[in-house]
């Protein structure tokens, strides 16, 4: 699932990046670019819905704040600051203890893994 989310951000990211560069160079086929790679994250990230979205979106949050400062630094040269790298650190803590602590409703969670659905019956009374 890590790597799932690691691709969809990078598609988040680079669209986003190539939706920036297409904007201030204007390079129109980077804006049609950019916007495929968008519409492709939302499917990838959402394709799966084994997983509780919750869950889903902050584990994602973490993985998406990682990639889009590698990104950052090797596409635009910006190397994040002190604040920055303290705040990324605060937000990696928090998908840390989301994945290791129990949920509001007392299940434990130790990784990600697929929400558990309810059992049917393949008979019915009448």
């Amino acid at each position: 699932m890590l790597g799932v989310l690691t691709l969809a951000a990078t598609l988040e990211v680079g669209g986003d990046a190539a939706i920036r560069y297409g904007l201030t160079r204007s390079a129109w086929p980077l804006l049609l670019i950019g916007g495929m790679a968008l519409v492709a994250y939302g499917l990838l990230v959402n394709w799966s819905r084994a997983v509780e979205f919750n869950r889903l979106m902050g584990i994602y949050i973490v993985v998406f704040f990682v990639v889009s400062q590698a990104i950052a630094w090797a596409a635009f040269g910006e190397r994040p600051s002190t604040t920055l790298v303290l705040g990324g650190a605060l937000i990696v803590a928090g998908g840390v203890v989301n994945e290791t602590t129990s949920t509001c409703s007392g299940r434990p969670r130790t990784s990600i893994r697929p929400a558990r659905r309810p059992a049917t019956s393949s008979s019915s009374r009448t």
